[in-house]
């Protein structure tokens, strides 16, 4: 028995080594307590009450998930929680990056940049009403036409 728990212990550190030296395996050590059973004291004087622990390697995460049987609750609370949380720090960098780039350039340089921009934006502003002007004038036609062609099908019956 002492040369099981001194194997056992000496399979632990080299797998805690290789984990150290960089392996890319991810091996899991699961522990299992084996509780021996007494020994009838007719087949031996002595009565046997020890606690020894196995070690499993589990070399993939697929194994990991087949060894695992119990569902994870509450997996999409959490995913919910961890996307709020990440879309709060893209907006936070966002903040952040603009603020520095006004303490580094200041905010007459940004102007600068920002003056033409606004200028293009209200352009694409009436650009974009222009545009829709004229397909609303071409769909107003169509359906004129179409409802004509309707109502003069319809009156013929």
């Amino acid at each position: 028995e002492e040369e099981e728990e001194e194997e056992e212990e000496e399979e632990e550190e080299e797998s805690e080594s290789e984990n150290e030296n960089g392996n890319e395996d991810e091996n899991v050590n699961v522990n299992v307590d084996v509780q021996k059973k007494k020994r009838s004291p007719s087949s031996s004087s002595e009565y046997n009450n020890h606690n020894n622990a196995a070690s499993v390697t589990i070399t993939s995460p697929l194994d990991m998930d087949v060894a695992i049987a119990e569902p994870q609750p509450n997996v999409e609370k959490r995913q919910s929680i961890v996307i709020a949380a990440l879309l709060s720090l893209i907006i936070i960098e966002i903040f952040a990056t603009v603020t520095a780039a006004v303490a580094i350039v200041g905010i007459a340089g940004l102007l600068v940049f920002l003056n033409p921009l606004t200028g293009a934006l209200s352009a694409l502003i009436l650009a974009v009403q222009l545009v829709l002007d004229v397909v609303l004038v071409g769909v107003i036609a169509l359906l004129n036409a179409l409802l004509t062609s309707l109502a003069l099908g319809l009156s013929g019956l």
